[in-house]
């Protein structure tokens, strides 16, 4: 599905976090993140949840967290789906969007955002990937597999600049 694409963000070794948020902090990575992001699906795990501002889903933006355990504690734009809804949501996203979609545009995607279990279940969906490479080492102890790349043969630098840059790979 061409709606369905993955954005985060890698130290030089392609980690993704250090105990349990990310070490590094990146003005040009956030804007990019919200730019895409903004009006659209964003889909998590309970942690990357939980590492966001106060465990807050992020704004303007449909919020998906897939877990086991179902949280009572929702939001309008947060919707907690194990792992079949999560499927079923995949193959029709029109009946989970259509009470949901004052946070969408009419064209909308769904974006990947994290973590790691997420991305290694998730990425096969994935048409796109927006990887920003933060060119310094943060010595994660949670590291990305770069073996979920491979499959995508095009890589066209978006943007670079000292810091990082932001590669679009496509399949």
């Amino acid at each position: 599905m061409d709606k369905i694409e993955g954005i985060l963000a890698v130290d030089l070794n392609y980690g993704l976090a250090k105990n349990g948020q990310i070490p590094w902090k990146s003005k040009t990575d956030m804007q990019f993140f919200r730019q895409k992001t903004i009006n659209n699906v964003v889909i998590m795990g309970s942690k990357t949840l939980a590492s966001l501002p106060k465990g807050n889903p992020l704004k303007d933006r449909l919020n998906i967290v897939l877990t086991n355990k179902c949280n009572s504690n929702i939001k309008d734009n947060l919707l907690f789906f194990d792992e079949k809804t999560l499927v079923d949501f995949i193959n029709d996203p029109i009946k989970y969007t259509k009470d949901n979609d004052k946070y969408l545009n009419s064209e909308y995607k769904i974006y990947i955002i994290g973590g790691l279990q997420i991305y290694n279940l998730l990425c096969k969906f994935c048409s796109t990937i927006w990887l920003t490479k933060i060119k310094a080492n943060y010595e994660c102890d949670l590291i990305f597999s770069k073996e979920l790349l491979h499959r995508f043969a095009t890589n066209n630098i978006e943007y670079e600049d000292d810091e990082l840059e932001i590669i679009k790979l496509t399949n």
